[in-house]
């Protein structure tokens, strides 16, 4: 038994995605690509701009140092004297040693505030200036500086107090005008050039249905007043794919080509295209900005009024767009096979071949967020050559919430598919999330967790979508 495929897999590697490049984009003049090399960060490299902020920090650490000890060897001569005098025996009024600490507590506070957790919040730099400016002036009024001026080491002492007061103001200006606003301008850039790689979703027109002995229906509601009719219309779905025999795609309804859905269905179906059409909605939003980058990937971010912080991944993935629907969708109770995340997935009911009810138990964040339980009305649409999955938070009386579990509220989900422009076998991925996980959590941790768990997603997703295709070509 052997499959055929039309076009052998490319052999070479994998090329990256075009945004990977940003650098050399042609936009309409040199500014914005410039913005992008200064403030641009990708994978887990730091951007220029925040480079530059560690270098003046360390610059600081250093100078402050060397002042230090220049002082104390001008008015000691003798290191071991400078130790036994300035270490050993410290005292405020007579030694700088202090100085040189404050210099050290400031670098060591900011390189881990803005270069190992990469903040972006300007109170760790403003209580770091605030302290050191406090300690330099006290540090003013209670040295010994007649002590001093006697060995010849006061201009010394002098330019050290002056430096231990300067620079922490000059570290809080370039955070807050240089490293802040570039950073924030680059993400909104590459993901405006993140978003213009896709393709635009085409609109729901009358024309996408068809009369009962058609080929396939696709629905989605109209903007107009014919959309409001539905509550008094049967809402019939086809959903006779014609789709290519060796993409192994399972696109099936039991009860036939055509389903009468009773009232409650109808319910269940409407809000499924409220949270399609909100979805989209959102997508379009101007307002994204870039958190995370890499070769496979990017994570975006924007701030909804209503939904809150809403998570967006866009990135490629190794199989067709109809092969990914079907294992998104047809095929949930296997992600607890692929997916590390998920230790439950079931269906719990089928209202047709498009639109269902689900339950799932998520894995939690590695002992940050605990496992949280989540039943979801889920709908898929056909638009164009792109697919569309959203899904939505719902009630059902089969799966009433647990006291062992905290039940999370899962807004507006979307994924959408595409084909790719270059290679057969491949496909354009986007993935909107909102999920509100309850209970008392900060928010930087969701940040954190949120972001993670949808590179995490993405790549047992990738694998196992490359591990399909591997045994479809030992077969």
């Amino acid at each position: 038994m052997g499959a055929s495929s039309s076009s052998p897999h490319p052999s070479g590697p994998t090329a990256e995605p075009h945004w990977v490049h940003y650098g050399s984009i042609n936009l309409e003049d040199e500014i914005p690509a410039e913005a992008l090399k200064v403030g641009a960060s990708v994978g887990k490299r730091i951007s220029p701009v925040r480079r530059f902020f560690a270098l003046l920090a360390t610059f600081d650490v250093c100078f402050s140092s060397f002042l230090w000890i220049l002082c104390a060897m001008l008015q000691y001569k003798s290191v071991k004297l400078v130790y036994e005098k300035e270490i050993v025996g410290y005292h405020i009024s007579s030694s700088l040693f202090d100085m040189s600490i404050l210099s050290a507590l400031r670098f060591l506070v900011l390189v881990a505030a803005y270069i190992v957790f990469r903040m972006r919040h300007w109170l760790p730099v403003a209580l770091m200036t605030t302290l050191s400016g406090a300690v330099v002036i006290c540090k003013t009024f209670l040295y010994d500086w007649q002590a001093l001026a006697a060995n010849s080491g006061v201009l010394a002492g002098v330019l050290l107090l002056v430096t231990s007061f300067v620079l922490p103001w000059g570290q809080a200006w370039f955070l807050d005008f240089r490293v802040v606003p570039s950073e924030n301008r680059a993400s909104h850039l590459l993901a405006r050039i993140v978003n213009d790689a896709f393709p635009p979703v085409p609109s729901a027109l009358r024309e996408n249905l068809r009369s009962e002995d058609g080929g396939t229906t696709f629905y989605s509601p109209d903007s107009g007043s014919e959309n409001e009719s539905l509550a008094g219309d049967d809402v019939r779905i086809r959903s006779d794919l014609q789709l290519p025999h060796d993409l192994h795609v399972r696109f099936e309804q039991s009860e036939g080509t055509m389903k009468q859905l009773a009232p409650e269905e109808r319910s269940y179906k409407r809000k499924a295209e409220e949270a399609l059409d909100t979805a989209l909605k959102i997508f379009h939003e101007s307002n994204w900005k870039t958190e995370k980058m890499d070769h496979n990937g990017a994570i975006q971010t924007c701030h909804h009024s209503k939904f809150g912080k809403i998570y967006k991944y866009a990135g490629t993935l190794p199989a067709p767009p109809e092969t990914i629907l079907d294992i998104l969708f047809n095929k949930l109770e296997e992600q607890v096979l692929w997916n590390p995340s998920v230790k439950e997935a079931r269906v719990i009911e089928s209202i047709d071949s498009q639109t269902d009810i689900v339950y799932i138990l998520s894995d939690g964040a590695k002992g940050v967020i605990s496992s949280r339980d989540f039943v979801n009305l889920r709908m898929w649409q056909r638009r164009g050559e792109s697919y569309l999955l959203c899904a939505i938070s719902a009630e059902h009386s089969k799966q009433p919430p647990k006291k062992t579990v905290v039940r999370g509220e899962q807004g507006p989900l979307l994924y959408m598919l595409a084909p790719s422009d270059t290679e057969m076998h491949r496909s354009k991925f986007q993935w909107l999330l909102n999920v509100n996980l309850k209970g008392w959590l900060p928010q930087y941790i969701i940040d954190k967790a949120m972001a993670k768990s949808m590179l995490e997603y993405a790549d047992a997703l990738k694998a196992h979508l490359s591990s399909l295709t591997e045994s479809q070509d030992i077969i």
